[in-house]
């Protein structure tokens, strides 16, 4: 059932707002904000506004690259421990151990320990 359709029997006082939360399955406060949305915007309102945005807590670009460059060539035998102590130690790096480990399996620099030590996740 379409929200407009539930707006309707809402404003006509056919449902009440639990009743209007439970037909999409979400809290009587998101009813309530929907509401609000819609009155105020239309049905453009209920469009996520996230979408088409960035991250703001995304890491620049030449951060990136500069972790990535620092890890070929200065830093290559080291383990992504290491390399993350030694990154935070001497370059003041600031991301997680965990972002720093995702990151260099993303860029194919590791592998995931799964992998590394022959398990399989999946069946």
């Amino acid at each position: 059932m379409k929200f407009e359709d539930v707006y309707s029997r809402r404003t006509a006082d056919k449902l009440t707002q639990e009743q209007a939360a439970e037909i999409p399955g979400v809290s009587v406060r998101t009813v309530r904000r929907w509401e609000d949305r819609f009155e105020a915007d239309g049905a453009e309102g209920l469009y996520d506004r996230r979408l088409g945005k960035l991250a703001n807590n995304r890491v620049p670009t030449d951060t990136v690259m500069e972790m990535l460059t620092l890890f070929d060539s200065k830093y290559w035998d080291y383990t992504p421990k290491h390399f993350h102590e030694k990154l935070v130690e001497h370059h003041g790096f600031t991301q997680s151990y965990n972002w720093l480990r995702l990151t260099l399996q993303s860029h194919g620099r590791i592998q995931p320990a799964e992998v590394v030590a022959g398990i399989r996740t999946s069946c």
